[in-house]
């Protein structure tokens, strides 16, 4: 998986991606993966593996360098929430967990109603899953990711019953909501925590149901349109942008966190597409059985590898 994606990169650039054994111990850190990420991302750039070697070491003991400065700044600021999407991917965990006001207030989407749902649900679960946790003033991250997961698909199946265009609204936000899921589990992570789109007021004919529909989920909050123009992505013009209501997040696993810097763009042929039936995302070639003992990352990428 990384490492045939490393040698890809290198031997675009007419080189050869060589690595020993030693210098790979280096690179491990089975107490963190998502060191372990980080340092295979940085080859994947590809970064030399002397460089990736000298900003993980300076990063972890706190030495001042200009590559512990890049490894802060990349781990810190930029990758670390994508790092855990993707090894949630690989070992199969089975769901991220939404909790908390912050979460629920993301999810909302501006909606009171569905805050209020949110809560309505988690105190419903803990009464009757965990009552004497909930007396106590606690109720567990899974509790409320339950509630979280359940209102979500609640939501998502009542978007069938808007006025004339319900089921086309609802294969929409299906496969947008897919596309968002398939970004945040890219192993490359070229485009971290991507959870908008890009379409243009004038992509459908005036007359088109297809136009209709699109119009019907904005009305709907299905689709929230971001209330000024932006960039599309980096380099690129300021255009709508849109976000698929945050509530159907911990439906298809993604983050409401929006980090900017990418958005997927559509034509009228494929937001039409997307209408008309659930597009099947072809696998990847990483869903081979996971072993319970994996103690590094490293070990499975040896593994995919042999």
């Amino acid at each position: 998986m990384y490492f045939k994606e490393i040698e890809k990169a290198y031997k675009a650039r007419g080189e050869k991606f060589i690595i020993s054994e030693s210098q790979k111990e280096e690179l491990r850190c089975p107490d963190n993966p998502l060191f372990e990420m980080q340092n295979l991302r940085l080859l994947l750039k590809p970064f030399p593996v002397d460089y990736v070697i000298k900003a993980f070491s300076d990063y972890i003991n706190g030495v001042q360098s200009p590559e512990a400065k890049k490894y802060k700044n990349d781990y810190e600021n930029k990758y670390k929430l994508s790092y855990v999407f993707v090894l949630r991917s690989i070992y199969r965990v089975e769901s991220k967990l939404y909790y908390g006001v912050h979460d629920f207030a993301y999810l909302s989407s501006g909606i009171a109603g569905v805050f209020i749902e949110l809560c309505r649900s988690t105190f419903q679960y803990a009464y009757f899953s965990d009552r004497e946790e909930l007396l106590n003033g606690r109720i567990s991250p899974e509790i409320q990711t339950k509630a979280a997961r359940d209102v979500g698909k609640s939501e998502l199946d009542q978007t069938k019953r808007i006025f004339k265009y319900g089921d086309m609204v609802y294969e929409l936000a299906n496969n947008l909501g897919n596309e968002f899921s398939k970004y945040h589990v890219d192993k490359r992570m070229r485009y971290p925590e991507t959870n908008q789109v890009v379409v243009s007021s004038g992509a459908f004919n005036s007359e088109s149901i297809e136009k209709n529909a699109f119009e019907a989920a904005v009305e709907w909050s299905v689709l929230q349109k971001k209330r000024d123009l932006q960039q599309a992505s980096i380099g690129k013009k300021d255009k709508e942008i849109y976000v698929l209501n945050r509530v159907f997040a911990p439906v298809f696993n993604y983050s409401v966190r929006t980090r900017g810097g990418f958005n997927i763009q559509m034509n009228e042929a494929q937001v039409i597409n997307f209408m008309k039936r659930t597009v099947i995302n072809e696998s990847d070639d990483d869903k081979d059985q996971i072993l319970d003992n994996r103690i590094s990352i490293f070990d499975y990428l040896d593994d995919m590898n042999e």
